[in-house]
């Protein structure tokens, strides 16, 4: 039996405010792919399929285990973010290293 959240003004105008900057970014992402990806220097299919994804998004409504594993995804590619970002950091107290 799914468990239901009392709705307040507060949830809805944050639910709301998600659904439009997911709309707006997959938007953006989608139909500006060609200009964007050479300046974040990303391969164009990338930027397009994630607008794609970004636009679809508000509409999804995963089981608790569809939500754990996005969690799960997320903590994961937080962890890795987490150590690439701490490897960079002493990199560059023991050697001032050139990002370009």
């Amino acid at each position: 039996m799914p468990v239901t959240l009392g709705s307040t003004p507060f949830l809805r105008l944050a639910l709301r405010g998600d659904a439009a900057a997911n709309g707006a970014t997959g938007l953006l992402l989608a139909a500006a792919a060609t200009s964007l990806a050479p300046v974040l220097g990303l391969p164009e299919a990338l930027p397009r399929g994630a607008g794609l994804v970004l636009l679809d998004f508000g509409r999804v409504a995963p089981t608790a285990l569809g939500t754990a594993f996005v969690l799960a995804q997320a903590a994961v590619a937080l962890g890795f973010a987490a150590a690439q970002w701490m490897t960079l950091r002493r990199a560059r107290t023991a050697a001032p290293i050139a990002l370009a």
